[in-house]
């Protein structure tokens, strides 16, 4: 076997983890619902510890966008947002999630359930506060936001 057929044969197996990954969180997703235990969204850098501390199911929408991204779902989302309105220029994941939930997408797809509540922090990305705060408003749903102190190191002030 070639040293290209071995590499492509890792990515596949790392790919298949991933599936196997991405299949339980789905699964635990569905559950919470079947179970009415509460859901949340939750951005990167969010602290999902906190969620199942309180019994809440975490969902992902960044980890949908690249679902939808996976499933060539993303650029028919990203028209749809920016038909609404919002600028070419914004991130991606942002407007894949707009236009799934507009389109009603199924997690397959990328697409995210109505959660409970959404909570976002300020941390890795300024657009997770925004997104949040227009899909919280657009879900009817609670949004709350971690304001992370931001410590950059080496500096005098």
């Amino acid at each position: 076997m070639s040293k290209a057929e071995k590499t492509h044969n890792k990515m596949l197996n790392a790919t298949q983890g991933l599936k196997n990954i991405m299949g339980r969180h789905f699964l635990a997703i569905e559950q919470a619902y079947r179970d009415n235990k509460p859901t949340a969204w939750a951005t990167s850098g969010s602290p999902v510890e906190m969620l199942y501390a309180m019994d809440v199911q975490p969902m992902l929408p960044e980890n949908s966008a690249t679902v939808s991204a996976a499933q060539k779902f993303s650029q028919k989302f990203i028209e749809i947002a920016e038909e609404q309105g919002f600028s070419y220029d914004l991130c991606s994941y942002f407007k894949t999630n707009i236009g799934a939930v507009e389109s009603k997408a199924g997690m397959i797809e990328g697409g995210t359930r109505k959660p409970t509540f959404m909570l976002s922090t300020d941390v890795i990305c300024d657009t997770h506060v925004n997104w949040f705060q227009v899909q919280a408003e657009r879900m009817n749903v609670p949004h709350f936001t971690i304001d992370v102190p931001h410590v950059v190191s080496n500096t005098n002030n």
